[in-house]
């Protein structure tokens, strides 16, 4: 949809403000008051809705699409005009094929129009909606005979590191110092690598060895601190035996040039980012996830993948057997990903936790939880307003300074 000539709600736009759902949420001065397009992009995090607001008078504007298609909201100022033009942006699914898209019609229906209230009432529209989307039809957490109780109820998330029996007893000393009955223990350095971010996905044996290190994860559940060990759901290092073996090449993401996307941040290590819809990196992950969860091997009580629920960028592999770009075809390969891992894990143990790193609605129904060091804003937690109930999210961010908008 594309609306023109919105007129601020009070004078000169001075106390009016745009809903931005990205992270947590956070509201953002008029465009008309900043003399900048304000720009909100939906794919990886965040919700599919905004608003403007201002003097207890709003203008609301969703996109009710199931299959979170990406997409883009912008306010952009007529600054001559007094007035803001709205329009929702849609990047064409499969729009990388060797063929043009000749049809296409948006998914899902855009709801817009005039409200009364604020930040919270906006939030409750969307969330009418929210709660009836494909990945909330589960229901609330209370209510979900998949979800790990002892998770909903655990009051303390820490990040520990497990290299060895110092740092094993100062997580200890943190669980028994606030004194509770359960706690995550999202672990770190329990890898060989001498890099944290090198040698992925090749994390066996553990630093401590499999007999200690299963020792240990015993020891510190019966305590009630549930160890979640974290691995990298995104990137294979190519120096790795395991990546010239499989031919890891073949599950590359690919760009549009034809190339592969490597990174080279991570001390020097050239890595591979995979695509998640491949059936090679999903079941290389899987091998992974069985070692670490298998009551009978290594026994944690969750695994943590990072650097793949906000990551949405476009494959342009046809051999991958996926759209090539646009519309749904990123999320729903990660989606694929954490249901193969969900379905598989939970046969081992029905209670395993599924995280990851950064949150967004549309994997609600497939990972617990997840760690959202994003931006946010104590005066509109929006996250929080819509999908109480149904989402758990843990972190920081509330307090930090956000990006311009």
């Amino acid at each position: 949809p594309s609306v023109k000539g919105i007129l601020p709600f009070t004078e000169d736009a001075r106390d009016d403000v745009v809903l931005g759902t990205v992270y947590f949420g956070k509201q953002y001065p008029s465009p008309l008051l900043t003399g900048k397009a304000s720009v909100q992009g939906y794919g990886g995090r965040g919700m599919q809705f905004s608003a403007l607001i201002g003097s207890g008078l709003g203008f609301y504007i969703a996109r009710e699409d199931g299959t979170a298609a990406v997409k883009t909201f912008t306010w952009t100022p007529k600054t001559e005009a007094g007035s803001i033009d709205l329009t929702v942006s849609h990047p064409v699914l499969n729009w990388g094929a060797d063929e043009p898209v000749r049809r296409y019609v948006s998914p899902g229906d855009a709801v817009l129009g005039p409200f009364g209230g604020d930040w919270f009432d906006a939030a409750q529209i969307y969330r009418k909606w929210a709660i009836t989307a494909p990945w909330s039809r589960k229901g609330p957490i209370h209510q979900r005979d998949d979800y790990p109780q002892w998770l909903a109820k655990a009051p303390y998330f820490t990040l520990g590191y497990l290299g060895n029996e110092t740092k094993i007893q100062t997580e200890i000393d943190k669980h028994d110092f606030y004194d509770i009955p359960i706690s995550v223990l999202h672990a770190y350095d329990h890898f060989p690598q001498r890099h944290q971010d090198d040698g992925y996905p090749e994390y066996f044996p553990p630093k401590l060895g499999f007999d200690n290190f299963r020792r240990m994860v015993k020891e510190l559940q019966a305590k009630g601190m549930m160890v979640v060990p974290y691995v990298d759901g995104k990137l294979w290092d190519q120096d790795t035996e395991s990546y010239r073996t499989k031919n890891g090449l073949r599950a590359t993401r690919t760009q549009q040039d034809g190339k592969p996307r490597v990174t080279r941040k991570y001390a020097g290590q050239v890595m591979s980012a995979m695509c998640p819809g491949t059936e090679l990196w999903q079941q290389t992950m899987l091998e992974v996830s069985k070692e670490l969860v298998d009551p009978d091997r290594l026994g944690v009580a969750g695994v943590y993948y990072d650097y793949l629920t906000v990551h949405i960028n476009d494959c342009f592999n046809k051999t991958h057997g996926h759209a090539i770009a646009g519309g749904d075809s990123a999320n729903k390969a990660i989606r694929e990903f954490y249901s193969l891992m969900r379905t598989e894990l939970k046969k081992l143990n029905p209670d395993v936790m599924i995280c990851g790193e950064d949150w967004s609605e549309w994997s609600i129904d497939l990972l617990d939880t997840s760690l959202e060091y994003g931006y946010g804003d104590t005066s509109a937690p929006l996250m929080q307003a819509v999908y109480h109930g149904y989402a758990l999210v843990y972190g920081t961010g509330m307090y930090m300074t956000p990006p311009a908008m």
